[in-house]
């Protein structure tokens, strides 16, 4: 790799991993500020007070339903896969200046003081994080390994970076900034990753790390060739089955044909011969593979005092019976 491809190699690693960053990162940053919202000044506390961690999970969770929509949704309407992030991206950029700005607006409901700009926003980051469980690994598949692992990377950073900015914080009775700068900082990053997401998508940056299935092709043209030969294998077995069945089919036939044989050659009240039948040996050999290896094996009823003897020729004129194997009842 050129020394032009490897740096720009870099920068998409950096562009792919602060892209991770972000589709979680509002959803750990609701919940560091818990302390601020519940033992905090009286300046920083919810009407709800420790039930708001309640109900900001249950929002995070009925965030989920947009994910089931869009998948459901997938089957019907080609959605462009950039678009559908970038929108995920700017709706958590907009949460987070929300929360800047009103994190602590009240709403009273049914006679009920509810912080609706802490609930929105939880279900706002609840949606945003699960739909980047089907959108961003499948937009990172397009490029190199190398970029899923920045991006996988990046997702663990989400819990990482609002926790260092939360110690500094220190959230609690004596906070050193209010919740307010502490969104303002979260909505910074999140301004980051969806530069860094534009970047990738829109911009020549990272297309080094395009994944053009050079490496990927020989160990694909491996597979095929594997599940070539185990089909082969398969189907040549098959057909050594059927071919065996078709031999033992043939072999009764055979069977049943020389009995008739010998019935019309034989007297039925005496089983002598008769005098006005003058047939040759019946010389039929029939032979077929079995699993033990074993054919199918012949031998002259007139050596047994079936058949008869032919005076003018001295020779066995018996009738040639075959004799099958003990296993082949079973085996039909």
């Amino acid at each position: 790799m050129a020394d032009g491809e490897k740096r720009y190699s870099n920068v998409a690693w950096g562009l792919f991993f602060l892209t991770g960053t972000a589709p979680w990162m509002m959803v750990n940053a609701l919940f560091l500020q818990l302390a601020a919202f519940t033992d905090g000044p009286n300046s920083f506390s919810v009407p709800e007070g420790n039930a708001i961690a309640s109900h900001m999970a249950l929002a995070i969770q009925v965030g989920n339903i947009v994910t089931i929509l869009y998948v459901f949704m997938g089957r019907y309407i080609l959605f462009d896969l950039r678009k559908v992030i970038m929108g995920i991206l700017a709706f958590e950029v907009i949460a987070s200046a929300a929360l800047y700005f009103a994190w602590d607006h009240e709403l009273v409901l049914f006679n009920l003081r509810m912080s609706h700009t802490l609930i929105i926003t939880a279900f706002i980051s609840g949606a945003a994080g699960s739909m980047s469980n089907v959108t961003f690994w499948s937009f990172a598949t397009r490029y190199c390994p190398e970029m899923t692992a920045a991006l996988a990377l990046g997702t663990s950073f989400s819990n990482i970076l609002p926790s260092v900015v939360a110690a500094i914080q220190m959230p609690g009775s004596s906070p050193v900034f209010s919740p307010s700068w502490f969104f303002l900082v979260i909505g910074i990053m999140l301004c980051m990753a969806t530069l860094s997401f534009y970047l990738i998508s829109w911009s020549t940056l990272a297309d080094s790390a395009y994944d053009t299935g050079e490496v990927e092709a020989p160990l694909k043209e491996g597979r095929d060739r594997e599940c070539a030969a185990k089909n082969t294998g398969a189907s040549t077995g098959d057909d050594s089955r059927q071919k065996g069945s078709n031999v033992r089919r043939n072999n009764i036939h055979d069977n049943n044909n020389l009995n008739n044989a010998r019935n019309n050659r034989l007297d039925p009240s005496g089983g002598a011969p008769k005098d006005n039948i003058n047939s040759p040996n019946l010389n039929i050999n029939i032979s077929g593979p079995y699993e033990d290896g074993g054919v199918l094996g012949m031998r002259s009823r007139g050596t047994e005092g079936v058949g008869h003897s032919n005076g003018s020729n001295g020779g066995s004129n018996g009738l040639m019976i075959p004799l099958l194997p003990k296993r082949a009842a079973t085996d039909w």
